[in-house]
């Protein structure tokens, strides 16, 4: 039996994830918010040992040494893994947002787009690995928030964005090493050179860092609209210029989206802002009203000078 879209397994691994999540927070949510930290902390130290222990199952150790770009930056999934740890660790409130906004992002849609696994034994080492390190990246920030471990505030959604682009340009970096060590080459039937590989869009397109595919250029369309002409095929270039195509796009939509999210655990927080906005606008208004007022009604300058001028005549 192996896994494919919308196969029993394709529900059943996601149908788990929820059941873990959902069990975790029932056993965690009236525990010191120390022990909580700790227990999440150590779901997201045992995705990071997996994501190399990978190495030595299939489809991976058949391939070595060139297997070993699979545990570098090589996705989006793959930097969350590797750096989640560490945020969590440093306990910086923006770093801990992104694993937020990204991890359950990230994490929710891979378990709906296993395009790694597909093709792959429902029982093999790789198949279950998936889900568990998929999962965790969203389970663990979801309850860091939910648990109240960490506060979210949508000031900072813009940082969260900015880092998001840092994450596609470490992607980017890490794709143009993987071409120069050799461990990343263009199949006997690519129709190009490296470089046409290395910027096309049909390829290895991670965070769709080099322009959306092909099929997805129509749904993309909302993305392509906010784009720069001097960013995407046309008069001046052709091709995507990569990461920097989507960066009016995502800082848009981001803010938008993210400000979204917030809003449901950093509401109260948005409606004070909104309130002292809405105050400081209407004494500014009422100012100028009053000196409109006060304007309105006082004597003209030419006329002081007039009259001032008779006094001194006339003493």
């Amino acid at each position: 039996m192996t896994m494919e879209y919308f196969s029993t397994f394709y529900f059943v691994y996601p149908a788990i994830c929820v059941a873990v999540f959902v069990a975790l927070y029932f056993i965690l949510r009236k525990k010191d918010r120390h022990i909580v930290y700790w227990v999440l902390f150590s779901l997201l130290a045992l995705n990071f040992v997996l994501h190399f222990v990978k190495l030595a199952f299939p489809p991976y150790v058949g391939g070595l040494p060139g297997t070993i770009r699979k545990v570098t930056f090589e996705n989006i999934c793959a930097v969350s893994t590797l750096v989640f740890p560490f945020f969590m660790l440093s306990k910086k409130p923006v770093l801990l947002d992104y694993m937020f906004y990204l991890g359950v992002i990230s994490g929710i849609a891979s378990m709906f787009a296993p395009m790694n696994i597909i093709g792959l034994g429902v029982f093999e080492f790789e198949t279950i690995r998936f889900y568990i390190c998929h999962g965790s990246l969203w389970i663990c920030p979801l309850l860091m928030v939910i648990l109240k471990v960490h506060t979210l505030n949508y000031r900072r959604v813009i940082k969260v964005v900015l880092l998001y682009f840092c994450c596609l340009f470490l992607i980017l970096i890490n794709e143009v090493i993987l071409m120069v060590i050799g461990w990343v080459a263009p199949p006997a039937d690519f129709d190009g050179t490296l470089w046409d590989y290395f910027l096309s869009n049909v390829e290895r397109n991670s965070g769709f860092i080099f322009g959306p595919p092909p099929e997805f250029e129509k749904i993309a369309q909302f993305l392509l609209v906010l784009t720069p002409p001097f960013f995407k095929p046309g008069e001046y270039i052709d091709c995507y210029m990569p990461v920097l195509w989507e960066v009016v796009p995502v800082l848009i939509y981001g803010t938008i989206g993210g400000t979204a999210m917030c809003a449901i655990w950093d509401h109260r927080r948005m409606a004070d802002d909104f309130a002292r906005c809405r105050a400081a606008a209407s004494a500014k208004i009422k100012r100028v009203r009053i000196s409109r007022r006060k304007s309105k009604f006082a004597k003209p300058v030419f006329l002081r000078k007039r009259r001032c001028a008779r006094r001194r005549a006339y003493n």
